[in-house]
């Protein structure tokens, strides 16, 4: 093996032990140590572990493309499952919103909820899903008097949705259930999207009188608002479901954790990639 590659090796068994005495260091809690070692054994993180394993084995064999390419995989799934990226890739979305508080932004003629909050559990009973703080941000404007009328949107795409539910009709049973009359309650379709705005811009397009606020996660507005706007659709923005923390103040123990990939961190890269790619097409 020649010297170059030993020193790489030797970079990469350096880095892996600056983190160990990193950790000695930083001395964290019992518990922030538990999360670390449960991300590190969960399927994400010894994938992470076996795949920096492939790329040194092949380093240490002299296959150089075969390294490069292992070390290339690697670095992008540390990348998309660190919690870190994933939160700056959301953070670039959500920025304009962060300062929009949807409760003090005064009362609406109507509000409209976009599908995708709710879904059918196992036992057939609606309920919120990872982002079901659209129906609950919804339910508040409506308890505190803000909003008269909420509009649930969406309609199930055949094949994928197999509940027979429609997103709009979950999410109406759920507001029912957290105490919304149902005739408070109205319905528009659309199976994505752009064809929730199509029907929404029929609905409020050219009625300028009636104040619109549009809830919906705060990655999703600009995607949702770009495309409301082409229909003649101009509602105001009502963020929910934030996936940018808090700004504050987080220690080493934090930062430790946040470099082990999770599926959570996975899933909020792969959120936003969508955003992006649905940019990028127009869509």
């Amino acid at each position: 093996m020649s010297s170059r590659r030993r020193r790489i090796i030797a970079v990469c068994g350096g880095l892996l032990l600056m983190l160990v005495i990193l950790g000695a260091f930083i001395r964290p809690s019992r518990i922030v140590l538990e999360k670390i070692v449960t991300a590190l054994v969960m399927p994400v993180g010894v994938l992470w572990i076996l795949l920096f394993m492939v790329f040194l084995v092949a380093l240490r064999r002299g296959r150089k493309g075969f390294s490069v390419l292992a070390g290339m995989i690697w670095l992008l799934f540390t990348l998309s499952g660190s919690a870190v990226v994933s939160e700056w890739l959301a953070h670039a979305l959500e920025s304009g919103y962060i300062q929009v508080n949807p409760l003090e932004r005064g009362v609406f003629d109507a509000v409209v909820v976009l599908g995708g909050g709710t879904g059918v559990g196992a036992n057939g009973r609606p309920q919120g899903n990872a982002s079901g703080d659209r129906v609950i941000l919804a339910a508040q404007m409506y308890h505190l008097g803000l909003t008269s009328k909420i509009i649930c949107t969406g309609e199930r795409i055949a094949g994928l949705e197999l509940s027979g539910w429609n997103p709009s009709q979950s999410a109406a049973a759920v507001l029912a259930a957290l105490g919304v009359p149902e005739d408070a309650m109205g319905f528009s379709n659309g199976r994505n999207t752009a064809e929730e705005m199509g029907s929404l811009g029929e609905q409020f397009g050219e009625d300028s009188s009636r104040r619109v606020g549009l809830i919906t996660s705060a990655w999703h507005l600009p995607r949702a608002l770009r495309l409301a706007a082409a229909q003649g659709f101009h509602p105001e923005a009502l963020p929910a479901d934030f996936k940018t923390g808090l700004v504050v103040e987080r220690d080493l123990g934090w930062w430790l954790r946040a470099m082990v990939p999770t599926g959570d961190a996975m899933s909020v890269s792969a959120i936003v990639a969508k955003e992006y790619l649905a940019r990028l097409a127009g869509r």
